[in-house]
C-alpha cells in the first residue's frame, strides 16, 4: 500500500520542481525587483515553452534556459533590471 502512495506523489513533486525552476527563470530574466520585467518575461517564457513544444517536445523544457542565458549575456541585470552600481 505504501508503494502506491509514493507513486502518486511523484508526479506532483516533479511538477512543483518544474514550476519552481520556471518561476526562478522568469524572475531572473525580468530583472530582480521589477514587476514589469516579471510580467514581460513570464509572457516570453510561456511563449517559448509553447512554441518549443510545437516544434520539438524536448526543446520545450530546454529553450527557456537558453533564452535566459542569451538575455543575461546581453544584459546581466535582466530585461528591466536597474543598472549596476559602481563603488
Amino acid at each position: 500500500m505504501r508503494h502506491d502512495k509514493q507513486r502518486e506523489q511523484l508526479p506532483a513533486a516533479i511538477l512543483i520542481e518544474l514550476a519552481a525552476r520556471h518561476l526562478t527563470l522568469v524572475k531572473v530574466v525580468g530583472g530582480l525587483g521589477s514587476i514589469e520585467g516579471t510580467l514581460v518575461s513570464g509572457f516570453l517564457v510561456g511563449q517559448v515553452v509553447s512554441l518549443g513544444s510545437l516544434i520539438y517536445a524536448p526543446l520545450a523544457q530546454m529553450a527557456p534556459f537558453a533564452i535566459m542565458l542569451l538575455i543575461l549575456l546581453i544584459k546581466p541585470t535582466g530585461l528591466y533590471g536597474s543598472p549596476l552600481l559602481k563603488r
